[in-house]
């Protein structure tokens, strides 16, 4: 019982840090379009 949960808390562990990475490289590439543009136009 106690390993499957250790189990179940590793999976949710990984989902997390997948959802933040994830969000975090959305936010760089946001950044940098918007720099980018302000570039262009500069």
């Amino acid at each position: 019982m106690m390993l499957k949960f250790q189990i179940d808390e590793q999976h949710h562990l990984r989902d997390l840090l997948k959802i933040i990475f994830l969000s975090e490289i959305l936010r760089i590439l946001f950044n940098f379009s918007v720099f980018i543009k302000k570039y262009q136009t500069a």
